[in-house]
């Protein structure tokens, strides 16, 4: 039976899902930078010395309030289950040292502590420990991480679904939050109770990929089982269950929120997730689609991955950076993998052009941008454009990407594909916040692909010399070729080029048979004195 498409592309939900959380404990505070790696610690649940009372105006609420909603890129420690009585911390639990009493030493904080690692570790499974406190295990493998595990290429493409709840459309499995309870907005469902036969969810890609793996993240705050057992499809064909399966029927521990699910080899435009069987209900928070990026670029030995950022990279941007406490918040705050920090350019106009501008010291051959915004809503990016330049001071920008539709209100990383260029200077150009106010740009991150594929080392000129270009070639025919490729043989005798004879055109050439008494290669040489007679007469 063909699956019956609801699209959702362009939804409301889209800007719906992505919210400031409401806050059920006091503001959560960023510790002091660990080491040299700008990590940095969030004890949750409990004031610091570097509270947001130090933050500028307007005060935001710090995003990870909560383990539940510790996100990509954070992964737990140890808990200190202690708190107050003489109690010595221990992994996975504690103990009361002599003195203390009760099992938790009487007065147990339940606090938690997330380190964030700006390569990242991800929130993996909500358990309760021995004391009752939540906590979350940490995987080691960071799936959202393309530098170390390839590129989520579903992320904000089209979606679609068998059936929809008007609070579970397909769009926010791709919508970039991995959040797993379903009354927090980022949720699929199909038709509710009792159901529907063979439940389908598929996204389209856009084009046809290489797709190494696929991470599900489950439904936790209830009805996970629903899920088991499921199939992932990928293929060419938008049906989903008319492409080839990736593996059989799957089965999710329903302990953990997601799964990771190895499809290597497999190519297709679509990717779905279906469960076999009648009466089942789909519920999907989030799809995550991994391709190398190799495998459809055309190149079998690229270096690629997210550039690391240097703050010498910033010669140029708008305004006066704003300064407080001795911290000055410019442009290299925007590099530094803190989203403690942040750029904030003052004495500019209301709905200003506001710009940085890069040296990556190298041309730099650019596919993805990665941005996060502050999370206020009133300083957050609406629209930018990416420019670069193949010449330093005085530049010659150029568009390369145009993107009008950041969301608001999220800290999260939006990331934005579609482009390619290649250049040493660049410009992320801003040009419209969400409320005309200077943007407070947290992250910037850029993802680069090996140097220009030089195509002209297939030799797809077939009869002229191939130029490499960025992003393609051009071939420059020889004489009696044209075509893309050189390949379609001129016809010389439109011209008329046999003077005296008659034209036979040839691959590549032509040949004149001359009359008698001519000759040359365009019969231009003797006189047939019959003609001139004839001539005369005439």
């Amino acid at each position: 039976m063909a699956d019956t498409k609801v699209s959702t592309a362009g939804d409301e939900d889209k800007m719906a899902g992505v919210k400031r959380r409401p806050s059920t404990m006091k503001e959560a505070c960023t510790g002091p930078a660990v080491g040299g790696d700008h990590s940095h610690v969030l004890h949750l649940g409990a004031k610091t010395e570097s509270s947001s009372d130090n933050l500028p105006e307007p005060e935001r609420e710090h995003p990870y309030k909560q383990a539940e909603e510790v996100g990509p890129g954070y992964r737990v420690q140890d808990i200190d289950g202690c708190g107050h009585g003489r109690c010595v911390n221990k992994d996975e639990g504690s103990t009361c040292s002599p003195g203390g009493t009760g099992q938790n030493c009487k007065q147990a904080t339940g606090g938690f502590a997330v380190k964030a690692q700006p390569s990242g570790f991800v929130a993996q499974g909500l358990r309760d420990d021995v004391y009752g406190n939540k906590t979350y295990t940490a995987s080691t493998r960071q799936e959202s991480s393309i530098e170390q595990d390839g590129m989520n290429v579903a992320l904000g493409k089209t979606a679609f679904q068998t059936s929809s709840r008007p609070d579970g459309a397909a769009s926010l499995a791709v919508d970039g939050n991995t959040d797993t309870h379903y009354h927090h907005g980022s949720c699929t469902h199909t038709k509710g109770f009792p159901g529907e036969a063979n439940p389908s969810w598929w996204v389209d890609l856009g084009q046809s990929y290489v797709i190494d793996r696929v991470v599900i993240f489950n439904r936790q705050d209830c009805c996970s089982k629903r899920l088991n057992p499921f199939n992932i499809h990928i293929g060419d064909s938008d049906q989903v269950s008319a492409n080839p399966k990736c593996g059989g029927n799957h089965q999710m521990n329903l302990n953990q929120p997601s799964i990771s699910v190895s499809c290597q080899g497999m190519k297709g435009r679509y990717v779905g997730v279906r469960l076999p069987g009648p009466y089942r209900i789909l519920t999907l928070c989030e799809v995550q689609v991994f391709s190398d990026e190799r495998h459809f670029d055309g190149c079998n030995a690229c270096s690629w991955g997210w550039l690391t950022r240097h703050s010498s990279w910033v010669v140029g941007s708008t305004g006066t950076p704003w300064v407080k406490n001795g911290v000055t918040y410019d442009a290299a705050k925007a590099l530094d993998g803190d989203i403690g920090t942040y750029w904030n350019p003052q004495g500019t106009d209301e709905n200003h052009n506001w710009y940085i501008a890069f040296d990556l010291t190298v041309p730099q051959t650019l596919t993805r941008i990665a941005v996060n915004n502050y999370g206020d809503t009133t300083h957050d990016i609406a629209a930018f454009t990416l420019q670069k330049s193949q010449v330093g001071s005085p530049y010659n920008w150029e568009d390369v990407l145009t993107v009008t539709n950041v969301q608001r209100g999220t800290y999260r990383r939006q990331e934005f594909g579609g482009f390619r260029g290649t250049a040493r200077y660049w410009r992320f150009l801003i040009t419209r916040t969400h409320s005309g106010y200077q943007p407070y740009l947290t992250e910037l991150n850029l993802f680069r692909i090996s140097s220009d594929i030089n195509e002209c080392t297939r030799k797809p000129c077939l009869h002229g010399h191939c130029v490499n270009k960025d992003g393609g070639y051009k071939c420059t025919c020889s004489p009696g070729w044209t075509g893309q490729n050189c390949q379609q043989d001129t016809d010389e005798c439109t011209r008329k080029p046999c003077l005296h004879g008659h034209c036979v055109n040839k691959d590549g050439g032509y040949k004149c048979i001359c009359l008698p008494g001519w000759t040359g290669q365009n019969c231009q040489q003797g006189e047939n004195p019959s003609c001139k007679r004839l001539d005369i007469i005439l």
